[in-house]
Formats: C-alpha cells, structure tokens, sequence
C-alpha cells in the first residue's frame, strides 16, 4: 500500500511529493541566490558608507581649522 497524503484521493502521493521536493529546492536555491544578493549589497554599501564616513571626517577637521584660525588660535 502506497503511502497516503492529506487530499491524496487519487494515490498519487509520491509523484506529488517529488514534484513538491523539486520546487522547494528551487525555491531554495532562489532564496540562496537573493540573500547572496543581499549581502553583496551590503559589502558594496558598507564600503561606500567607510568613503562618506571619511569624506565627512575630513570636512570635519576642516571645519575645526577654519574656526581655529578664525579665532587666531592658528596661522596661516
């Protein structure tokens, strides 16, 4: 006797299990290929938000100079 499945009337279980077996793996690997995806995005967002961090780090600095020697604190 073949193994039986919720609304199984025709006994065709194996065959509906192997067909649901490969779509979950393709869906698998759809889910894999997106969160590879993501995280490529992530890195690539990561390395550009290092390039603002310095940029504004920078600007920063150069703010602070400008108040210095606004104040006379430094020369030219």
């Amino acid at each position: 006797m073949s193994e039986e499945y919720p609304g199984d009337v025709h006994g065709q279980g194996g065959e509906f299990m192997s067909s649901y077996n490969s779509s979950i793996n393709n869906h698998s690997q759809e889910i894999a290929q997106y969160i590879k995806l993501l995280e490529d995005r992530l890195i690539e967002y990561d390395k550009r938000n290092q390039e603002l961090q310095k940029e504004l780090n920078t600007i920063k600095h150069n703010q602070e100079l400008t108040a210095k020697w606004a104040r006379g604190e430094i020369e030219n």
